[in-house]
């Protein structure tokens, strides 16, 4: 069987996947990991000595395994954070002198459309528009779906490594930093709230990460699919008692991986905000993500 590969380059986690393609143009994984590089630590706009070495290291292991396989296909992509910081050229020079690993970096447009097709062929079929919401660690990607045709898309710079060094530095997140936070995203999501006003009855498609975390603390899988349905209602109650609770206490929720402890408050803010700026009904967890966007377009 042929054999495939995905670098995610993101701006939090460097992600490489690798799969086998079966006769009926499905694929099994044979080798999936995630390292923590956190590229924004000193700021969306410069990549940090600590978070470059911690780049290198893990494009150090990822090389290695790819070079045990022999692929058809192969692409790194970065996004957010290497669009932005000042010393991203340098970092993809040393990455590619080194490694052999050429990193390209897709504007927001394009990591939407690759979203938007990883999503897409996971999720369920609907006569009601779609809104994907994909949040990552600089940027969050919103694309906006019916009977799974394209309706408007756009990339803002309100990832949760933006969102978490702004706006939560007291433990438990303090009233007066939910307030500012909310006032950043209604300067910054204006263009949201404007694509979402003319339609009616909208599910929020999220994007696996953080939304698996939602999952973790309940939901109805839909029958045949890979998504899961979540009541608003209980999205709220979930995030209320997120929001109460201190690192360390998030920390010990089992719920909780340990790598979302820190920015989840921030990432169910920004979540609570989207579903206020439209006509939403409900979440739909779904399977799917850039990487599967990029593997269909290596497949065909």
């Amino acid at each position: 069987m042929d054999e495939y590969a995905v670098l995610d380059c993101g701006t939090n986690t460097f992600h490489l996947a690798i799969v086998k393609l079966r006769e009926d143009q499905s694929w099994e994984t044979v080798y999936k990991n995630r390292k923590f590089v956190y590229l924004a630590e000193d700021g969306i706009h410069t990549i940090g000595p600590k978070a470059y070495a911690r780049g290198m290291k893990a494009l150090d292991v990822f090389s290695k395994e790819l070079r045990k396989h022999r692929l058809k296909g192969f692409r790194a992509v970065g996004t957010a954070a290497l669009r932005n910081a000042h010393n991203a050229d340098d970092f993809i020079q040393q990455a590619n002198k080194k490694f052999g690993i050429n990193i390209e970096i897709i504007t927001g447009v394009e990591e939407a459309h690759l979203i938007q097709k990883g999503v897409s062929h996971y999720a369920p079929p609907s006569e009601f528009p779609f809104l994907i919401m994909d949040i990552g660690g600089g940027s969050v990607e919103f694309i906006l779906l019916e009977k799974h045709q394209m309706l408007w898309s756009k990339s803002f710079e309100v990832g949760v490594s933006v969102l978490y060094s702004k706006f939560h530095n007291a433990e438990p997140i303090s009233n007066s930093e939910k307030v500012e936070l909310n006032s950043f995203l209604s300067d910054h999501l204006r263009e949201l709230n404007l694509g979402l006003i003319s339609y009616k009855n909208i599910g929020l498609l999220g994007a696996a990460g953080t939304f698996d975390v939602i999952e973790n603390f309940g939901g109805l899988k839909i029958p045949g699919t890979e998504c899961t349905q979540v009541n608003l209602d209980d999205f709220y109650v979930i995030s209320s008692v997120i929001q109460k609770m201190n690192l360390n206490t998030r920390l010990d929720t089992p719920e909780i991986p340990s790598y979302r402890a820190e920015m989840i408050v921030v990432a169910l803010l920004l979540i609570e905000y989207v579903l206020k700026s439209g006509d939403i009904s409900n979440i739909c967890i779904v399977m799917g993500d850039i990487k599967d966007g990029i593997l269909l377009d290596l497949i065909n």
